[in-house]
């Protein structure tokens, strides 16, 4: 049953919980309800080009106050978790159209950000500004995901989901290596270190560190291969107009 969290907590499966995730599904459904109202490259081109300095501008706003002097702490300010990158990418994506930047925020927004929405780590409620930042920033990153899959025709191709889990164990690789570095400041970057997180999440029910890397990463790949399967089982099933991206398919 619901309960609710104080004014000056959060905590997660609590009213203030559902709240929030019902007021962000809101307020990405009805930036696609726009886009579908406004279906031209005109009305598309304008869109974009405000979600994408939006999105730009938010996210610069988030990094600066994390990396503020009196805040800043090596082990988590660094803009390096997967959400603080993808959450410049997401915005670059909609501004530039650059395939493989749209296949990170797709693959990235649906197979792994969407965990923040389940159990989100955020300590504040919402008189606090880390808790506007955490469910914007969020909101931002699967959003962007769904009005481009939505409303601009994202569909993901067999190359764009090798690339992500290329470019995905080349993430891993080097967070391991920068939460060594910073060991002394218990970093977990890309919650791959040897760290438990304040707040309870799935990770935590995979075991001890080093092997629950291994199984995070096997199950971020199945749901990546997920994420793409659908599309090509739903052209055998429904035709081969259905999901089909005739926009994207190679290039843009």
């Amino acid at each position: 049953m619901l309960a609710l969290a104080s004014e000056r907590t959060f905590a997660p499966f609590t009213l203030a919980h559902g709240v929030a995730v019902l007021a962000c599904v809101a307020a990405v459904a009805a930036v696609c309800l726009i886009g579908k109202r406004y279906n031209s490259p005109s009305g598309h081109d304008r869109l974009r080009l405000g979600l994408g300095v939006f999105g730009l501008v938010w996210q610069l706003i988030n990094t600066a106050y994390f990396c503020r002097p009196s805040g800043f702490d090596w082990g988590t300010s660094l803009p390096l978790q997967i959400c603080d990158i993808t959450g410049f990418l997401a915005p670059l994506a909609m501004l530039t159209r650059w395939r493989v930047l749209r296949s990170l925020v797709y693959f990235f927004g649906f197979g792994l950000s969407t965990q923040a929405f389940i159990t989100p780590i955020v300590r504040f409620g919402p008189e606090s500004f880390e808790f506007w930042i955490f469910w914007v920033s969020h909101s931002i990153i699967v959003g962007y995901a769904v009005i481009d899959l939505v409303v601009l025709g994202y569909r993901p191709s067999l190359r764009d989901l090798l690339t992500v889990m290329a470019i995905g164990v080349g993430y891993v690789t080097a967070m391991m290596g920068i939460n060594q570095l910073l060991s002394a400041h218990r970093a977990n970057y890309g919650f791959v270190g040897d760290v438990r997180m304040s707040s309870p999440t799935l990770i935590d029910r995979l075991g001890p560190w080093p092997l629950r890397v291994v199984w995070m990463g096997m199950i971020a790949n199945a749901g990546f291969v997920l994420l793409w399967a659908v599309w090509p089982i739903s052209r055998r099933v429904f035709g081969s107009g259905a999901g089909a991206d005739s926009r994207t398919a190679e290039g843009s």
